[in-house]
């Protein structure tokens, strides 16, 4: 009778908290994994901006985006770099001055549907001016694009004081687990 039911229900109510309690652990298991994700995310990030920011320091400390940007970016790539797709542009001479990708020839003068990069340079010297005007670091001097599985960032090139050009690389990401 009453203690039948009453052994049923309490077995039912047993298994609903039993299953509750798996659901709760999973989820909790899910978002820790969903949080190492992102801890591991940004710190790719932080040494990928470390990195191409010691790139462009590299690169005004021989002279900015001249003759010698070539050189450089091939250099800091074979000592095994993270950056891919690296780039320095020269303000000057609107001009491609050095490139790792195999499909781009470099050096060269910048073509009209690379306007992008002229927006780019934009960008950045505004942060530059602002920075400059204010007196104190306003605005970040680096442009960001997230890109599946890939972060593409710009920094300034300087020659002394001088905004001369700026360089842009493109770095993995850690894939979502």
């Amino acid at each position: 009778g009453a203690e039948g039911v009453l052994v049923a229900t309490a077995g039912r109510l047993l298994v609903g908290l039993g299953l509750g309690l798996l659901v709760g652990l999973a989820l909790v298991h899910s978002a820790a994994e969903s949080a190492h994700w992102l801890e591991d995310r940004e710190a790719a990030d932080r040494a990928a901006r470390a990195e191409i920011a010691a790139l462009a320091e590299v690169l005004g400390s021989a002279g900015g985006a001249g003759v010698a940007a070539p050189g450089v970016v091939g250099q800091w790539l074979v000592r095994g770099s993270t950056l891919r797709e690296v780039r320095v542009v020269n303000l000057a001479e609107r001009s491609l001055v050095a490139s790792s990708l195999a499909t781009e020839k470099a050096p060269r003068r910048l073509e009209r549907e690379e306007k992008p990069l002229f927006d780019l340079a934009q960008t950045l010297r505004a942060a530059i001016e602002e920075n400059r005007e204010a007196g104190h670091g306003v605005k970040e001097e680096i442009a960001v694009e997230r890109l599946p599985g890939a972060v593409r960032m710009a920094v300034p090139v300087f020659a002394g004081s001088e905004f001369v050009g700026f360089v842009q690389a493109t770095a993995a990401r850690p894939a979502a687990g």
